[in-house]
């Protein structure tokens, strides 16, 4: 959760009932009039997509051998960067969404089956699956370690998990610390992949993609340090050299990797060959994810950075703005191409999963106070446009699968697009976080009352009668937002939410 408030404890947990869309598009007539009850609805059908593909994967999650249904790459491993995102989404909306299952025992199981205790710490586990192992010559291979700070402060792991855990992430801290490969003159900025890899990789090492990948996992452990969740005494481990690099990696690309003409950020950079020339939406996307990470994990101490950082957020967005579709809210899979670009058989597409990092990046910047309202109204449409035209009872469509570095708009539609693709799912998990609580400001200028369980804007009966189901775990019921029903705002919701708002009550 990245520093957002300690996760709740509820009394019960129960698997809701599915409640599918019945077409694509859907929504109520209250929805189609007001636009908080508009991003309500949509992120309802959001959590309802994220319990379905929980209760599809519920078995995957504590093995080593992959097997996923998001996982349309086939890999048959657990070890995969998008996984690493399908988890940590988990827990995102397990905090932030109160959803009818509680993830985070079986994210749990996840990491304590893929990981081992060894001689010399800890380490990815390959006895299941020869091929499930950490790739030390690819950023990629970080995202999946972010989900453990979120475990780690929570009451969840045992001991014995707690030490596995903390041991593996100090591990990745070393080897990215001390023996990873930066490219020289970046400040810093690591190569995406190295070694064996393709020509591509070689040409253009820095990747926009790989900011997302590897540059919040540091600003995560600082933050962990300091609030004394890990003990980086012997790994020497200081904070502050480790926020100064973040940004300083951040502010590096977006000075170097950004386009004055276009408004745009390309995809690669290389020492000899410069930019890459070309625009791709989910490499804007995750830069742009990790800008708004990044942001959010900076501590006070640290506001030039952090103002430095939202200078360069603030020009990524207002370049997107340029190309945003009028009618949906999405952007093209190349974003300065139109949908008649193609190559073979597949269509430049208006793209899901870069569409909802950038809503993400926006919603979430938004909530917390960095930015204008002009981006929250530009995220909301990309958000619930995306919900609106590409969520149906099959899934989440129009999912790129996976792209290199390229250097003509074509190469760009080499795979094809895919239903309930990770990289989709997860980023759509994690726009729905703030979207409700970003429609509530940006529409009303207040957030609802603390007790507001309904979040109709008053604290009344009917708050108490919904919290109380929602503690009893009825089947199928969700809160729309868990921060408003939190009573006494200490980050938990449980029985002493409902003490105080029956006295508030009774005093009245």
């Amino acid at each position: 959760m990245k520093q957002q408030k300690q996760h709740f404890k509820r009394c019960a947990a129960a698997a809701g009932a599915m409640l599918l869309l019945s077409s694509r598009g859907a929504v109520s007539a209250e929805s189609a009039t007001d636009p908080i009850a508009e991003t309500r609805e949509h992120v309802k059908q959001v959590q309802q997509l994220a319990e379905k593909l929980y209760e599809e994967n519920l078995a995957a999650l504590g093995s080593r051998n992959g097997g996923f249904s998001w996982d349309t790459e086939g890999k048959r491993r657990s070890w995969t960067y998008y996984n690493g995102i399908m988890t940590d989404a988990y827990l995102m909306m397990d905090d932030c969404l109160p959803i009818s299952v509680r993830t985070y025992p079986a994210v749990n199981a996840f990491y304590n089956a893929n990981i081992i205790r060894t001689d010399s710490g800890a380490a990815v586990d390959t006895t299941g699956n020869t091929d499930n192992y950490y790739r030390e010559n690819e950023v990629d291979s970080i995202p999946p370690v972010r989900a453990m700070f979120d475990l780690l402060r929570s009451n969840i792991p045992t001991e014995d998990e707690r030490e596995k855990y903390t041991q593996m992430i100090l591990r990745v801290y070393d080897l990215m610390e001390h023996h990873y490969p930066t490219v020289d003159g970046t400040d810093g900025n690591f190569c995406h992949k190295h070694g064996n890899v393709s020509s591509s990789w070689i040409t253009y090492p820095v990747a926009l993609d790989g900011l997302y990948m590897a540059t919040p996992f540091f600003t995560e452990l600082a933050n962990a340090v300091e609030d004394g969740i890990i003990d980086g005494t012997d790994a020497a481990i200081e904070p502050d050299q480790l926020y100064a690099e973040a940004a300083a990696r951040m502010c590096w690309i977006g000075t170097h990797l950004y386009d004055a003409e276009t408004g745009l950020y390309h995809h690669g950079w290389g020492p000899e060959a410069g930019v890459n020339g070309q625009y791709w939406l989910r490499a804007v996307g995750w830069y742009a994810a990790a800008l708004a990470d990044v942001i959010s994990m900076l501590p006070e101490r640290f506001s030039a950075e952090r103002a430095a950082l939202i200078a360069v957020e603030t020009q990524l967005f207002d370049g997107m703005l340029q190309y945003q579709d009028a009618e949906t809210g999405m952007w093209y899979n190349v974003i300065n191409r139109d949908g008649t670009l193609r190559r073979s058989s597949n269509y430049n597409l208006l793209e899901s999963s870069g569409t909802v990092l950038i809503a993400y990046a926006m919603l979430k910047s938004y909530t917390e106070g960095w930015i204008g309202s002009e981006y929250c109204e530009a995220g909301l449409r990309a958000f619930n446009g995306t919900v609106q035209t590409q969520l149906d009872e099959d899934g989440l469509h129009n999912v790129y699968l996976s792209s290199g570095v390229g250097t003509t708009a074509e190469s760009y539609l080499t795979n094809g697009y895919r239903v309930n693709e990770a990289k989709g799912v997860g980023p759509l998990m994690m726009a729905a976080c703030f979207a409700y609580r970003a429609a509530l400001r940006y529409n009303q200028d207040t957030l609802p009352p603390a007790g507001d369980a309904d979040t109709d804007g008053t604290v009344q009966l009917a708050d108490l009668v919904l919290l109380h189901k929602w503690l009893l775990a009825e089947p199928g019921l969700t809160l729309p937002c868990w921060y408003a029903a939190d009573a006494d705002q200490n980050g938990a919701l449980n029985a002493a939410d409902l003490t105080l708002l029956k006295r508030r009550l009774l005093a009245e």
